[in-house]
């Protein structure tokens, strides 16, 4: 076990101490790039290619290992913060440097509830429900972009059935096989 260890922490030396070869971009192509943020000179693999940087609520931080380059730079003005989704790490989010604290490493707290559950109709979204049991008749609201129920609703058998906009109450006469033409 000692010697497993041992030779883990000698991968890990070695990988920083990788250096890059004088002539090593002679032979490669810059891919080209289609980038939503800006653009990193130099920010790949030994500098030889250009990267896109990381625009807000990308994915930010990637560890160097064994010489592969850290790609996942926030785009100017933003800053690569924690990021939690109801108390749980989950990695690293760009975000407006702004909203940073002074200590640069303030999480970023989002709670999955809070952000797309808020409207009765997101609740009762597969989103939201956290429920190992299947049963038969089991449904999952399918809300609009305001987060009100679509008028009509279907469940796991098939059945369709015309619901309230915003309370999901259901309409119980409504339920037919296929499509209840709300």
């Amino acid at each position: 076990m000692q010697g497993y260890i041992f030779l883990c922490f000698v991968m890990i030396k070695l990988s920083l101490a990788i250096v890059c070869p004088p002539n090593v971009c002679d032979n490669v192509q810059q891919q080209p790039l289609d980038c939503k943020g800006g653009v990193i000179k130099g920010g790949g693999f030994c500098g030889c290619t250009d990267i896109c940087a990381k625009v807000h609520g990308e994915d930010c931080q990637i560890t160097s290992f064994l010489g592969i380059p850290n790609t996942a730079v926030c785009d100017e003005g933003l800053t690569c913060i924690p990021f939690l989704l109801e108390g749980s790490a989950t990695g690293h989010k760009c975000v407006d440097s702004s909203l940073v604290g002074e200590d640069g490493e303030t999480p970023l707290f989002v709670s999955r509830r809070g952000m797309r559950c808020s409207t009765p109709c997101q609740r009762k979204s597969l989103l939201c429900t956290f429920s190992m049991v299947v049963y038969e008749g089991q449904w999952f609201a399918k809300c609009d972009s305001l987060g009100n129920f679509h008028p009509e609703q279907c469940d796991n058998t098939g059945h369709c059935f015309c619901v309230d906009r915003l309370s999901g109450e259901i309409q119980e006469d409504s339920k037919v096989l296929g499509s209840a033409n709300c």
